[in-house]
């Protein structure tokens, strides 16, 4: 039968065939989620409470931003019990495949730092530092936890030979990057201060790869 055959309804004044042309099908299982600031829809985010507030943080949150994000004490043990939260000191935890050195660096107080930071950037060789270098963290100024000798040296991610860490104590660098680690440009100049022939090689090995990745 032509639509257009048929009977328009009162105030039309005809029925077009393209009225009843089929419409898209959505997948059922394709679970969406309408966004009335945008006007389109887009993908549900499936990932857990714990999960969006770890990838919002760079993997490390406080108890506070568990709580904020609706993930309760009980839950927050649940978690630990399976191993999807590690903690990491009082009231900090982090997501089980935290790179090992920002994981004991955050353990300490802060990110990594100076020459530690260049090389989880890739800047610097973990071979190319001393021997009795130990890993080089960043602590807040104000922080009313400072950490003693005896209590580094009794925590489970350091081993008997491992050196003691190198404390920079910046309240300002410490926001310059991540939790993990400071900005290249913060590490690069803490490392001119406490590592002046390293930094020089590192600063070279940055404006290579900077000239190489603007080279068409």
């Amino acid at each position: 039968m032509d639509p257009t055959h048929w009977v328009a309804p009162p105030g039309v004044r005809s029925v077009m065939a393209d009225w009843f042309a089929a419409v898209s099908v959505i997948e059922e299982d394709c679970l969406l989620d309408f966004s009335p600031f945008e006007g389109m829809a887009a993908p549900r985010d499936a990932r857990l409470p714990h999960e969006r507030v770890l990838d919002d943080h760079g993997g490390i949150v406080a108890t506070a931003e568990l709580l904020s994000a609706g993930v309760d004490e009980m839950s927050i043990r649940f978690l630990l019990r399976r191993k999807r939260l590690v903690r990491l000191r009082k009231g900090w935890y982090g997501r089980p495949d935290l790179p090992r050195d920002g994981a004991r660096a955050w353990r300490i107080g802060g990110p990594l730092g100076c020459v530690s930071a260049l090389v989880h950037h890739d800047i610097v060789d973990r071979a190319a530092l001393r021997v009795d270098d130990g890993l080089h963290v960043v602590v807040r100024q104000n922080t009313s936890r400072r950490p003693s000798e005896l209590t580094i040296a009794t925590w489970p991610f350091e081993d008997e030979t491992s050196p003691p860490p190198v404390l920079h104590w910046s309240s300002r660098d410490i926001r310059s990057g991540t939790r993990i680690a400071v900005s290249v440009e913060v590490a690069l100049e803490q490392a001119r201060h406490c590592r002046p022939l390293l930094a020089a090689r590192a600063g070279s090995r940055r404006e290579h790869q900077q000239r190489t990745a603007t080279t068409p």
